[in-house]
C-alpha cells in the first residue's frame, strides 16, 4: 500500500499522485494499492474519486466523511477516516531503511 503524504491531494493535486503510483504499478508485477491522503477537504475527495481512485483519506467531520464514503460507494471506491492506516512517515528518520525494517517487522 502506497499512501500519499498528508494533504498531498490539495498540494500537488490528485492527477498527480495518479502518475506516480501508475508509474510505481509499470515496474512491478505486485498488487499495489494507493491512498491519497485529502486532508480535511471534502472537495478535493471528489476531484480523486474523479481521477479513479478508490481509497481516499479524509480527516474533516465525521457527517462528512460518512456522505463522501456513499458517493463513493457507488462507484466502487470508499474514504476512510485518519484512524484507519498504520502508517510510517520518514520525513524526521535518521535511519528510514531501519525504520522500514522496523515498520513492516511482524510482530
Amino acid at each position: 500500500m502506497l499512501m500519499s503524504a498528508r494533504g498531498m491531494a490539495s498540494f500537488m493535486g490528485p492527477l498527480w499522485f495518479k502518475a506516480l503510483i501508475d508509474e510505481a504499478r509499470a515496474g512491478t508485477s505486485a498488487e499495489v494499492t494507493s491512498v491519497l491522503d485529502c486532508a480535511d477537504e471534502p472537495g478535493t475527495v471528489l476531484a480523486a474519486l474523479r481521477c479513479g481512485f478508490k481509497l481516499v483519506g479524509f480527516t474533516g467531520p465525521e457527517d462528512t466523511r460518512k456522505r463522501l464514503d456513499d458517493i463513493a460507494g457507488q462507484i466502487g471506491a470508499s474514504v476512510e477516516g485518519d484512524a484507519v492506516f498504520g502508517k510510517l512517515d520518514l520525513l524526521d528518520q535518521r535511519d528510514a531503511p531501519a525504520a522500514c525494517r522496523a515498520f513492516l517487522a511482524p510482530d
